[in-house]
């Protein structure tokens, strides 16, 4: 018998938690809004007007940053042969903040390293290039060990084919690695590359003011490489780090205050950043197409969770308490639909929602106390 108004959740529609970023986060649980659109348009924008790109997408806690970078890896990678996309989950922390964004790139091309490997088995290394760094990366990516140390494993990296390696322990040797990636990958016919940098909160809870200091100086040498580059050897580089407002106060006070102070050890990477992305969700619109759509992904025949229709005045009284923040906006839905399931009630409404926002209210006011 074909289903009918009695359609059923294949699981709770709102619990879904973001996860890691990764190509598969979200992807059938993502609303794409207007906001997502922009970030899209803008993204490709930097590609052709600049030969690199730093900027921060920020946002609250729970505010999607994960899901929205995670969108961007699968839109970037589909049907853009030149365009490769390096996701990393987290920057690990080590001696030096620098080596665990160098770690977080190898970690990340993980995915596409049989691709990788593929299009090297079908060319032979540049003469020119012959004795660099680039070509240690060549060789490293063939040589299990070379690469696992690469990838985070610990351990000084081993001499290959006669090539002695940058240290790692040092912030010029992980620039030189990590500009001799890049030169790697233009090998390969990547003309564009985006990587999308997620939870970068950890830098600035575990690194003291020199360590970031000398981590946005690390940044800005990057830039001016590539700069001074404009793509003979260097493919155009677009970097997205994602993190909360306490995030840009870590990068540079100025990105807060909007005032360059001459004391501000970080205004040379501030005139180097492109503007931030606020991901911010503000409208009822986008409210209502988040739960139109999660609803509508997870309806599906089981015995559990029947379908309950949602009265719109509900979804519009938790989306203004929650002022447009989805981790909590999903939360109180998900406490609408359990009550109303407990009580087997034919549809959600504004009540269900205030006792909802009620429960999740006295929570958080007990957590603070």
């Amino acid at each position: 018998m074909p289903p009918t108004v009695r359609d059923y959740f294949r699981n709770p529609p709102f619990r879904t938690l973001a996860g890691s970023l990764s190509v598969h986060t979200g992807e059938n649980d993502f609303a794409e809004l207007k906001i997502h659109e922009t970030l899209q348009k803008q993204i490709e924008e930097y590609f052709k007007t600049r030969p690199v790109t730093v900027t921060i997408l920020v946002g609250d806690q729970g505010g999607g940053k994960t899901w929205t970078l995670s969108w961007l890896y699968r839109t970037f990678m589909e049907g853009q042969k030149d365009t490769l996309v390096v996701g990393v989950p987290r920057i690990e922390l080590r001696g030096i903040p620098e080596r665990g964004l160098l770690e977080g790139l190898f970690k990340g091309l993980k995915p596409q390293m049989e691709e990788i490997k593929q299009t090297m088995g079908k060319m032979e290394f540049p003469s020119n290039l012959k004795g660099t760094a680039a070509e240690y990366i060549w060789n490293a990516i063939s040589d299990n060990e070379a690469y696992s140390i690469l990838s985070g494993a610990g351990g000084r990296l081993p001499s290959l084919n006669g090539i002695i390696p940058p240290p790692m322990t040092k912030t010029e040797g992980t620039l030189e690695l990590f500009l001799a990636l890049f030169r790697f990958l233009s090998i390969l016919g990547y003309a564009r590359i985006l990587v999308l940098m997620d939870e970068v909160e950890s830098l600035f809870v575990a690194y003291g003011k020199s360590d970031i200091f000398k981590f946005t100086n690390y940044l800005r040498g990057i830039y001016d490489e590539f700069e001074s580059d404009d793509g003979r050897t260097l493919p155009r580089l677009v970097l997205v780090m994602s993190g909360t407002y306490g995030v840009l106060a870590g990068v540079s006070p100025a990105l807060v205050t909007r005032q360059i102070d001459e004391s501000d050890a970080s205004q040379a990477l501030l005139r180097r950043l492109a503007p931030s992305f606020y991901l911010k969700f503000e409208s009822m619109e986008d409210a209502l197409e988040i739960a139109s759509h999660r609803i509508g992904v997870h309806r599906k025949v089981t015995p559990d969770n029947p379908y309950i229709p949602y009265d719109e005045k509900a979804i519009e009284y938790v989306w203004k308490y929650n002022t447009g923040n989805l981790g909590n906006f999903s939360r109180d839905l998900q406490q609408m639909y359990d009550f109303a399931l407990k009580e087997r009630a034919s549809k959600i409404t504004l009540a269900h929602a205030k006792r909802a926002v009620a429960v999740f209210q006295k929570v958080d006011e007990e957590s603070k106390s």
